[in-house]
């Protein structure tokens, strides 16, 4: 299996430049066996086990191993993976698609888009969206057996939206069809693997009022039976095509996902990656920590994913009803990448989303992915195998910068030994010193 990539999605991407021009073929009722449960998302423009006690090392900050220019076209790059529409997209979206994604979601693109992207950028894997356990209503009136259905025998809602219901991951006619679908989208159809969504539920709400009954027990759906015919229908696709790349939503955030290590470990040894939709706490303010160990899990879950043999994604939500303080959100933004850089493993990829709540076609709410001019500097390979713990800062040396992040609620003073730029071309010298925030990041790149 490739471990190479990891996703970021649960949202689809269209360019803010283009306009979708076909409705959304998940729903389509030529294909029942799809739908999605994920919102509608637009590309903004981009912006200017856990370890409890880390060890102590030097108490000076050193640099890099080589001299970076900031910024500078990169080689290396931690992108999201998205969704787009074909009808608009133009050669220069692709051009951009190709630069910054390696992962992508593709079903709307034609055979000839799809040639060029892979022509404009060899190593992007391009994938098919598969629905896991939600569907359009259609399906179940042309499979009422498939249906998850409540006491009163109705069928059972999706938590995600009233227009689509849940079907029943234990049942082996719906397993060889999703099976089937996903096999088709590998072999026919040109497609490098499939995001298979919601296969890993973590969600304590999921379960809380869900009152769907398994037809095995005859009780209600408990989640350990639930993740395991999950896990069996993931198994069922990875049988069928075992050089496909399957990335499986969603391992939650940090804390979810040691809480639920033992799924995780399942799964992981199937999917090529999980996705953590909810890394740094999802939807809310991303820069929020409620204890120092809940952030330290987001970082000890990359380490931990990548020993169990998949790629982890990092993937963030802000939900917002206004336009908000954009200096907030960047700050607030590359907190977050901080943090993913600090437990970054070979293949993963980032990305977060503003959430408007403005409902899309498919129920959901309306997301901007959000690209930030600071993913766009190569990071070059990490020197230190984990992060470091200095003077109350947690940092991780990479060939070309240092990140630094203060997960703190006091500002921190970064014990610099020579000068650095940083991400936005300051200069930080001995003499000057650079001061963290609470709960902020950096990226500092040396000065020849």
């Amino acid at each position: 299996m490739n471990r190479l990539i990891h996703l970021t999605l649960v949202a689809t991407v269209l360019l803010a430049a283009c306009t979708s021009g076909s409705g959304d073929p998940r729903t389509a009722p030529g294909d029942p066996t799809t739908t999605s449960t994920s919102p509608t998302t637009t590309e903004a423009t981009p912006g200017p086990a856990p370890t409890s006690n880390p060890t102590s090392t030097s108490t000076t900050l050193a640099g890099s191993t080589t001299t970076a220019e900031a910024p500078r076209e990169p080689t290396w790059v931690p992108l999201a993976a998205g969704e787009v529409e074909g009808d608009a997209v133009t050669d220069a979206d692709l051009d951009l698609l190709a630069s910054r994604y390696r992962v992508l979601v593709a079903q709307n693109l034609s055979p000839a888009q799809r040639d060029r992207l892979r022509e404009l950028n060899p190593e992007i894997l391009l994938i098919k969206y598969q629905a896991s356990v939600s569907a359009p209503p259609a399906l179940v009136e042309s499979h009422p057996e498939w249906a998850v259905r409540g006491p009163s025998g109705d069928p059972v809602h999706s938590l995600n939206s009233t227009s689509l219901v849940m079907v029943n991951p234990s049942d082996v006619e719906l397993r060889r069809a999703r099976t089937a679908q996903a096999t088709a989208a590998m072999t026919e159809e040109g497609f490098d693997g499939i995001m298979y969504d919601e296969a890993v539920i973590v969600r304590g709400d999921f379960y809380r009022g869900f009152d769907g009954i398994d037809p095995e027990t005859g009780q209600t759906w408990t989640m350990e039976d639930f993740r395991a015919a999950q896990l069996e229908n993931v198994r069922s696709i990875r049988a069928a095509n075992p050089d496909g790349f399957i990335a499986c939503n969603s391992v939650g955030n940090g804390t979810r996902y040691f809480e639920e290590i033992e799924w995780a470990h399942r799964f992981a040894q199937v999917c090529d990656a999980l996705v953590a939709e909810n890394y740094r706490g999802g939807s809310g303010d991303p820069a929020h920590v409620e204890s120092e160990q809940e952030w330290l899990d987001d970082v000890e879950m990359g380490y931990d994913v990548d020993e169990n043999g998949a790629s982890l994604n990092a993937y963030v939500e802000i939900v917002t009803d206004r336009p908000g303080d954009e200096t907030t959100r960047l700050r607030a933004d590359l907190f977050q990448y901080g943090t993913f850089l600090l437990g970054y493993r070979d293949g993963a990829l980032f990305s977060n989303s503003v959430q408007e709540p403005t409902p899309s076609q498919v129920g959901g709410n309306v997301n901007t992915l959000v690209f930030r001019d600071f993913q766009s500097i190569d990071p070059g390979e990490p020197v230190s195998e984990r992060y470091e713990f200095i003077e109350g800062l947690y940092l991780r040396r990479f060939t070309n910068l240092v990140v630094v992040v203060n997960p703190t609620g006091d500002s921190i003073g970064v014990p610099l030994t020579e000068s650095f730029v940083d991400w936005q071309g300051v200069e930080h010298t001995p003499e000057t010193g650079l001061v963290l925030e609470p709960r902020s990041a950096n990226l500092l790149l040396p000065l020849g």
